[in-house]
């Protein structure tokens, strides 16, 4: 469970949306753990904004493996969670950041233009992980996380996503 919360902090770190009260994200996928494969699905909303502390109101679902859902409520400020501008000159100017472009089909058939940039564990792991950079809320269209010895691979995609207002 701890590469799993690992995970998940770090498509809470890779946010490019200029973020607005109403904006969620839907992702599902696949963890694969010691050989046994197991379904994840979680959300991401900004459901309010605290004028005291400037910061936006996220609430955070996690349900893996059919296991009881996970609710957590986190306070992220607007540098937290980027701009859509920037996600677009990522996108325009892919190569220049080591990406390379790629187009992501959702379930729904829409394809989002996207930079897939791959880097290796900067802690000096052995993890690859490839994120699809996309002009959604929360940024990420696609994830795939592989740890090289083979004992854990992670691979979610957005189904679903909605702009606030």
């Amino acid at each position: 469970m701890k590469t799993i919360t690992y995970l998940f902090g770090v498509l809470l770190a890779l946010n490019v949306h200029a973020a607005k009260i109403g904006d969620e994200a839907t992702y599902k996928g696949t963890f694969l753990e010691a050989g046994v494969s197991k379904e994840i699905q979680f959300s991401k909303a900004i459901t309010g904004f605290n004028s005291d502390t400037e910061q936006f109101v996220v609430k955070f679902t996690s349900q893996v493996a059919g296991a009881p859902a996970r609710e957590q409520t986190l306070l992220n400020t607007d540098q937290e969670l980027g701009d859509e501008s920037m996600a677009l000159q990522i996108i325009e100017n892919c190569t220049q950041f080591s990406g390379e472009p790629e187009s992501v089909t959702l379930a729904s058939g829409a394809a989002l233009a996207t930079c897939k940039m791959t880097q290796k564990d900067p802690a000096g792991g052995e993890i690859t992980r490839a994120v699809n950079v996309a002009a959604v809320p929360f940024m990420i269209a696609k994830m795939v996380e592989i740890d090289a010895g083979g004992l854990v691979t992670a691979e979610w995609m957005l189904v679903s996503y909605k702009k606030g207002q």
